[in-house]
């Protein structure tokens, strides 16, 4: 038996392992039998009493085919919070310099493709960083990593040199890129690549499949431009500063620790909760949602965040979703700022808004952060679940493929528990689907919903929905969701996409007609992420 581990950081190189190695305490080498891989678990002391337990695997050799072996075969071995892939990189000049430290957006992996008879048609795919950790690193401003190097420049005309740290997409492929033709075709599918490497897709894929709740980051220092005349000058300084950066970022405690989470459930003390409301229909006051909690967090620590869309509002409905989804995944924005900075705290949510907000919230604070849910109840004039001792009704499919769909395309869900959402109301939209699904309660009805208990099971059973479709209709290209429901539902829904398993999934909106949405996944990689129904007739 060995202590929970917090973070398993993946190398593919020897320097890239010992330059990470080298900064953690009390390392113990770990060989196991019939386990080719060799682990290095050790410690790194955060604030106060707290430490992380941290283990270190290298590939055996470079490349996404090992890097997700390993990254696997550690997950299934420590089951950490936290994966992090560090090492070197090549840089896209211009905008990463030599030594520079890149922290991956995404992983964009650039080697599918159609070949064609008039052609290569290109299929990259793209697999997000944890959008937490990746927001906690772009406030990450602490001066003491760079002073953690413990490599002079190789630049001995510039001793005195500060790497910068650069945000961004980092391409992945399993090519060594030493040209600049070949890097100019990469830049062609990604212009906003920093970077390429060789193993950050094969080790967020690995987390992805493992269908947990693993947080990943792909963090890099370059040592070439990737072009013609490349050398190893810069492969010792450049580990070492990926190296530093990580852990430096590491000391902000970005999780908790496993083992001071169980001392803090062991000793009965209730956690600090954050209250999180989103809201566009109405203000929601904190003294309305107080009264609705327990009263061991009513009498522990309370901070507040509001999602405020009300600005965006005209004639009760929400006019400008392009800045609701930016306020809401912005790196650099309030809402992401506040959940990184609130490791230690339990969350709450409670909401009145427009429903693909909601869902895209619920998406981005995913289901590795459990939330207690809270849903208005118009009876009552209060947030306080009604509750019942009756069994509450079923979410069931209704409407299915008769037989698997192997035809490439999208797929409708509608999902109906307030309210029925019409077939008729969907087909005006005309959207190319090659199937459609229909969960539904028997009878929608509002406040059908009674309990956190109801909201989470009818979430499950939406998951169960979506993970199902690899089955289906295993060439499911896109989803398009269409809920009537409560808000703790939606944000629960939210919860259950996958960014790494689901095909993208887009949240349409319903204002006398469905009129525009949100597509999660392009939300959360900062491209333009709203589909309208004018969108669909071109």
């Amino acid at each position: 038996m060995h202590d929970p581990i917090d973070i398993a950081i993946v190398t593919a190189l020897k320097v890239e392992r010992e330059a990470v190695v080298a900064r953690l305490s009390n390392v113990e080498k770990l060989q196991f039998p019939n386990e080719p891989l060799t682990f290095y678990a050790g410690s790194l002391p955060l604030s106060g009493t707290e430490s992380y337990r941290i283990v270190v695997v290298q590939c055996h050799d470079m490349g996404n085919n090992d890097a997700g072996i390993a990254t696997t075969r550690t997950i299934q071995r420590f089951e950490p919070q936290c994966v992090l892939m560090v090492g070197i990189a090549g840089g896209v000049s211009g905008k990463a310099n030599l030594g520079d430290v890149v922290v991956s957006q995404y992983a964009h992996y650039y080697e599918f493709a159609k070949l064609k008879g008039e052609g290569r048609e290109n299929r990259p795919q793209q697999w997000p960083s944890d959008v937490l950790l990746y927001a906690r690193a772009q406030h990450y401003d602490e001066a003491d990593w760079r002073g953690d190097i413990r490599q002079n420049c190789p630049d001995s005309d510039t001793p005195e040199f500060q790497p910068d740290v650069r945000f961004g997409p980092i391409a992945c492929g399993d090519k060594v890129v030493e040209s600049e033709d070949e890097l100019n075709a990469i830049r062609n599918q990604c212009p906003k690549m920093l970077a390429v490497a060789m193993e950050g897709w094969g080790v967020a894929k690995a987390v992805g499949a493992d269908g947990s709740s693993i947080r990943y980051l792909e963090i890099r220092a370059i040592s070439d431009q990737a072009v013609s005349g490349k050398n190893d000058d810069w492969h010792l300084y450049a580990a070492n500063a990926a190296a530093a950066f990580a852990i430096g970022l590491l000391k902000t405690s970005p999780v908790r620790p496993i083992q001071a989470v169980e001392r803090e459930a062991a000793s009965g003390v209730a956690r600090p909760t954050l209250i999180v409301t989103a809201q566009s229909l109405r203000s929601i006051s904190g003294e309305e949602v107080i009264s609705a909690l327990p009263s061991a967090i009513q009498n522990g620590r309370l901070d507040f965040y509001e999602l405020d869309f009300t600005d965006l509002v005209d004639n009760k409905r929400l006019i400008d979703p392009h800045e609701a989804a930016r306020r809401i995944t912005a790196p650099e924005g309030d809402f992401l700022q506040t959940l990184a900075g609130h490791p230690q705290h339990q969350l709450t949510f409670h909401g009145l808004c427009s429903i693909p907000p909601v869902v895209l919230a619920g998406h981005v604070v995913s289901d590795r952060q459990s939330v207690m849910l809270f849903d208005f109840q118009p009876e009552s004039g209060d947030w306080i679940w009604p509750e019942s001792n009756e069994e509450h009704p079923a979410l069931a499919l209704e409407q299915q493929p008769g037989r698997r769909v192997l035809k490439a395309g999208d797929v409708i869900i509608r999902v109906s528990v307030s309210y029925p959402v019409s077939a008729d109301e969907v087909a005006r939209l005309d959207l190319p689907a090659v199937a459609s699904f229909h969960l539904s309660v028997q009878n929608p009805v509002r406040g059908i919903v009674r309990s956190q208990e109801q909201t989470i099971t009818y979430g499950r059973q939406f998951r169960q929905l979506l993970d199902s479709l690899k089955m289906q209709v295993p060439n499911a290209e896109r989803i398009h969701l269409f809920y009537a429901g409560p808000m703790a539902l939606a944000f629960n829904i939210g919860q259950q996409v996958s960014e790494n398993i689901h095909p993208p999934v887009v949240v349409w909106n319903f204002s006398r007609g469905y009129d525009w949405a949100i597509d999660l996944k392009k939300a959360i990689t900062g491209e333009a992420c709203i589909l309208t129904s004018e969108d669909l007739q071109q």
